[in-house]
């Protein structure tokens, strides 16, 4: 156990060099870090969101976010590209960086630039902007600029989306209007068109439609009896030569004959066919009646032109002709009521139609100034600052102490870092090392047991070699560490260029 321990003590004592030029570099290196890395100051702007002034039951705001997306859209408009350019050339963020282009520069604000979510709850929220930077009052001045345009584009996003919404109902109020009265002017004229077959005349002309028929039923009656007066009238002319039924005590026996014959004689016709022989016999009394009472009367009034007979049929005549006319009048007015009343129903149809679709544009205009007038309200609410607003509570000041780097954290590591690089390339020499260094190696790789082992006797000038090799990379490590140092131009060591330098370096290193 002592010959193990001595032998890796021995090694150890060999490999020391190259564990220390391993440790140097790199407890160098986070020391270097420690003390040279630029300091970073973080300064916060505290914002404060409140809910609406109003409540939402008297007054409501047209605009409704939940403010955890207000916060990020804000974020959004915040950090966009020519915002950010603007903020880093007005504050010379980065003045002393010469040859950045602007896509580096946005990404590098952007690196600096963070907007907390949202906390608390209730009617009152808090969130903050924070912004990083070498310089403090840099750091402050840009967290207030970045907290001023948040307000600033709250307000007008706000504004912008409740005039927006104003402008929309406004429009839609004066488009539904106008299609309103659109729809007005082609219900008129529709009815203007379709004045006689309307629905709410269907009863009026079904009324006048059964007074037609009664009529021409009526005039119907009225021709049969106008036919049936003729035929009185002829027959009572025939045998009394008069119009009228005189009294029949001035009869003459032959008058009073003829009449009762002419009765019988009707009758007859009306029961049975003309050719009947009771008939035939009754039709040559009758004549031979009437020649005798024609003598009777005398023939002064066939000189006299036209007889009472004549002039009586005539007005029958007349009467009946009346009659055909008004049932004719009657006959065409009902066709064109039937005609009528067979549109009602297709006009029915297609005005209802267009009723219904102005009381879906009422409804739809209604709605639309309902709307308008919310709008107005919600507007007239952001326009006073009186819905949901975000204000700054806490304006950021330029910090006392850096935020970052954490120097004590930087030297530590390195030495842990440097600790554990030296005993892991101790450790990874050994396990590469596949050479015979001692008898039981010798024993335990080929199976051979040595007679006796002869130590290696090292000369002056090996001890020389060996010492001078070690203060060599020794040498080295520290020249690399102050070629990096002075390669930071003695002032603050920049991030981006560390990895590169120490790179370099320890590249140097391996090469020696």
């Amino acid at each position: 156990m002592s010959a193990d321990l001595r032998f890796y003590l021995h090694l150890l004592l060999r490999r020391l060099p190259a564990m220390t030029v391993v440790f140097l570099a790199l407890a160098g290196t986070g020391a270097l870090l420690a003390l040279r890395l630029p300091p970073v100051y973080s300064a916060e702007a505290t914002l404060l969101i409140e809910r609406a002034q109003i409540p939402d039951d008297l007054a409501a705001s047209t605009v409704r976010m939940e403010p955890a997306d207000q916060i990020e859209l804000l974020e959004q408009h915040l950090t966009s590209r020519a915002t950010l350019i603007d903020l880093a050339l007005d504050h010379a963020v980065f003045a002393g960086s010469d040859g950045q282009t602007e896509a580096e520069l946005v990404e590098a604000m952007r690196a600096r630039t963070a907007i907390a979510p949202i906390s608390g709850g209730g009617r009152t929220m808090q969130s903050s902007v924070t912004f990083e930077a070498d310089d403090p009052h840099i750091a402050a001045d840009i967290a207030n600029a970045l907290a001023e345009l948040l307000v600033a584009e709250n307000q007008r996003l706000r504004a912008g989306r409740a005039s927006a919404t104003e402008t929309f109902f406004q429009d839609e109020a004066e488009r539904l209007a106008a299609a309103l009265e659109e729809q007005r002017t082609a219900i008129l004229a529709f009815r203007r068109d379709n004045t006689d077959a309307l629905p709410e005349t269907l009863d009026y002309r079904l009324a006048r439609q059964s007074q037609l028929q009664d009529q021409i039923a009526a005039a119907a009656e009225a021709q049969q009896a106008l036919a049936e007066e003729r035929l009185r009238v002829a027959h009572v002319y025939k045998a009394t030569g008069q119009l009228g039924i005189a009294d029949p005590d001035l009869l003459t026996p032959e008058q009073r004959q003829l009449i009762d014959l002419q009765k019988e004689l009707d009758a007859a016709l009306a029961a049975g066919p003309d050719d009947n022989p009771r008939i035939l016999v009754l039709r040559t009394r009758v004549d031979q009646l009437e020649t005798v009472v024609k003598g009777q009367i005398g023939s002064e009034e066939a000189a006299a032109g036209l007889s009472p007979l004549d002039i009586e049929l005539a007005r029958l005549d007349g009467e009946s002709v009346a009659l055909d006319q008004r049932v004719a009048a009657a006959e065409a007015e009902l066709a064109q009521l039937d005609r009528q009343i067979g549109q009602t129903p297709a006009t029915a149809i297609r005005l209802q139609t267009l009723e219904r679709d102005q009381e879906t544009l009422q409804l739809q205009y209604d709605e639309a100034v309902a709307g308008l007038a919310k709008a107005r309200t919600g507007e007239r609410i952001e326009e006073l600052a009186r819905g949901q607003r975000i204000a700054i509570i806490e304006r950021a000041l330029p910090p006392d102490t850096p935020a970052r780097p954490n120097r004590r954290a930087l030297a530590g590591g390195g030495v842990a870092l440097g600790l554990a690089a030296a005993v892991g390339l101790f450790v990874l020499l050994e396990l590469l090392n596949s050479s015979i260094r001692r008898p039981k190696e010798l024993t335990t790789g080929l199976g051979i047991a040595p007679f006796a082992v002869l130590p290696h006797l090292e000369t002056l000038r090996d001890r020389r070699r060996r010492r001078a090799r070690g203060w060599s990379a020794t040498g080295a490590a520290i020249a690399a560490l102050a070629a990096l140092a002075w390669a930071s131009g003695g002032g603050p060591l920049p991030f981006e260029a560390v990895a590169g330098q120490l790179g370099a370096a320890l590249g140097d290193l391996t090469g020696g």
